[in-house]
């Protein structure tokens, strides 16, 4: 059984609410140019990446780009060239049990990731 809620007479049925009346649209259909495409190197540059073309090119082109790689580039060798502290190594090392050790390659795997010896 359904309880009336409704404390006004005459409305039993429930109220729908009416649809609004549809906005005029202002903004008219129109192409707009968005120039290059941000976050996507240029075609020298670009090429200059894959080595097609000498980094004197490619700086012609756009030498913010390239000064932008080449600060990506000497990063990335920096760490490349990083090895993890020995403190911490052994710490990993201790905190491995003796089962987990007896792990065919596992150790071996442990080091390489952590930087120790390749």
């Amino acid at each position: 059984m359904v309880d009336h809620l409704n404390p006004e007479p005459g409305r039993e049925r429930s109220r729908t609410p009416e649809p609004m009346p549809a906005a005029p649209d202002t903004a008219a259909d129109r192409e707009v140019a968005v120039g290059p495409l941000v976050g996507r190197p240029t075609e020298a540059v670009q090429q200059w990446l894959d080595g097609e073309l000498p980094a004197a090119e490619a700086r012609r082109a756009n030498p913010r780009e390239v000064q932008l790689w080449d600060r990506i580039t000497e990063e990335t060798e920096r760490r490349r060239r990083m090895t993890t502290p020995a403190p911490l190594l052994e710490n990993v090392m201790k905190a491995i049990t003796p089962a987990e050790q007896q792990a065919p390659g596992l150790m071996d795997r442990i080091k390489r990731a952590l930087g120790g010896e390749k």
